[in-house]
């Protein structure tokens, strides 16, 4: 009985892997990560600079990229972008840098999410 409950489970997952929208997501995830690569975050001031010298909310940053990537709809541009945020802190960070990143980035997308909700 447990070996069934697995397999369907499994198969579940794995359906939910090759679903369209986690296809997308995927997708969406590989074409921030080009676009991003040259994107430098300060968690501190909550500025996102942009390869450019753009200087920009996170907000306008999403904003940004939904305008350079039209095919993308906005709400999943705007969860892999924090998403990215969240997992992808800068290199070059020191372990105590990485730790106030991670405390910083915290506040600024509960904040982010909080203000979000209200605009709803």
């Amino acid at each position: 009985m447990t070996g069934d409950f697995d397999s369907e489970f499994l198969g579940d997952i794995l359906d939910d892997l090759d679903s369209e929208e986690n296809q997308l997501a995927f997708e969406v995830q590989g074409v921030l990560q080009e676009l991003l690569t040259h994107v430098d975050v300060n968690a501190t001031s909550r500025e996102i600079t942009w390869e450019d010298g753009q200087i920009l909310s996170l907000r306008d940053s999403i904003h940004r990229l939904a305008k350079e990537c039209p095919r993308y709809p906005f709400d999943m541009l705007e969860r892999q972008f924090i998403v990215w945020l969240e997992h992808f802190p800068p290199e070059s960070y020191s372990q105590a840098q990485l730790d106030e990143y991670e405390t910083l980035s915290d506040r600024w997308l509960d904040d982010y999410a909080r203000e979000f909700e209200l605009l709803r």
